[in-house]
């Protein structure tokens, strides 16, 4: 899947792909997770803490509001090792 040009596994260009509505399909790996820099907002883990927002949300927001679509699977399943990776319209 990812030796065509209309698949990435490279966050920076999923991200670019998103804003870009070229996402028909995002891979995200079940336990994934990368931290916002952007925002600032962070999110309530446990009593202990708190952690930035998980970048994904926002990106998983942006495909569907794009009618892409959002797949999440376990690590065993993913096409490649990263923990995201998205199939391209064009």
């Amino acid at each position: 899947m990812l030796g065509t040009k209309k698949a990435t596994d490279n966050f920076d260009d999923i991200v670019k792909a998103a804003e870009d509505d070229r996402i028909a399909n995002l891979i995200i790996q079940d336990d994934a997770y990368v931290e916002s820099k952007d925002n600032g907002e962070t999110v309530e883990v446990n009593t202990n803490g708190t952690r930035p927002a998980n970048e994904l949300n926002t990106l998983d927001i942006t495909v569907l509001g794009l009618d892409g679509d959002v797949t999440v699977l376990p690590a065993s399943d993913m096409p490649s090792d990263a923990k995201v990776a998205a199939i391209l319209r064009w």
